[in-house]
């Protein structure tokens, strides 16, 4: 149990010990649309801590964190304890950062939004009756780094998955691909496996919408190949869309 770490020795007339107690006032939970299992994570550890929780998931994914709302109640969670609360992301917000009684913020998603709520929390933090705690976590995307000797097919159907499956809609997606010369014709030409098993659509008109204005954008300039998801060969390190690619397309099915 949490308390089964207590100090063993103790000095004379004197007996330590380890409390843990719920914060002074509520936690906002801000969780997103692409892991129902956050949700339960970003409301539920909170609680489990002694704290009351409003919980905002993204207005995409409402049904499936509902369903985790009413497990949670099946399974005996008190009224109030965790509250579960459809709404605009401004208007939650605004709402959450200017209560005196906030104490903590627990978020998952875009690091725009997340700024957005830090910068709230800084200017009313003479509104609060203690210092909130802010936990965030603004996703990202990985890269490949192939190396000579790797076997081409398996750097293809993993660089294929990574970058494409779910949409490109997950923290852990393929952003960047680097790939040594020497096999650049073997992996530029290959053939994934299944190809039409791993690739979904964007959730957002707005995602569709910036994945197009890259392929615009650089189509004149730069080699592309476009079967659904992009895939774009960047000989140029300093071209903008380097830094593009760092703010904007997270979350997305583009792949450089």
């Amino acid at each position: 149990t949490i308390y089964s770490g207590q100090q063993v020795h103790h000095s004379k007339g004197v007996w330590n010990r380890m409390l843990y107690r719920g914060l002074e006032g509520f936690f906002a939970a801000v969780s997103p649309f692409n892991f129902t299992a956050l949700g339960g994570n970003l409301a539920g550890a909170p609680a489990l801590m002694g704290n009351v929780v409003l919980w905002k998931q993204a207005s995409t994914a409402l049904l499936s964190a509902w369903l985790v709302f009413k497990i949670l109640r099946e399974a005996g969670l008190p009224d109030g304890v965790i509250n579960f609360i459809p709404s605009s992301g401004p208007l939650f917000g605004s709402m959450v950062t200017s209560s005196p009684d906030l104490a903590g913020i627990t978020f998952t998603g875009s690091g725009e939004t997340f700024n957005y709520l830090w910068k709230e929390v800084g200017k009313n933090i003479e509104k609060y009756k203690t210092y909130p705690r802010l936990l965030g976590e603004c996703g990202g995307k990985n890269y490949h780094f192939i190396h000579p000797s790797a076997d081409v097919e398996s750097a293809i159907n993993g660089s294929v998955r990574a970058g494409y499956e779910y949409g490109g809609q997950k923290c852990s997606a393929l952003g960047r691909l680097y790939v040594p010369e020497s096999l650049w014709p073997e992996v530029g030409e290959g053939q994934p496996m299944c190809f039409s098993v791993v690739c979904l659509s964007v959730c957002l008109s707005v995602c569709l919408s910036v994945c197009l204005s890259v392929c615009l954008s650089v189509c004149s300039s730069i080699h592309l190949f476009i079967c659904m998801p992009v895939c774009l060969s960047l000989c140029l390190p300093g071209h903008p869309l380097v830094h593009r690619f760092i703010q904007q397309l997270n979350h997305k099915p583009v792949l450089s």
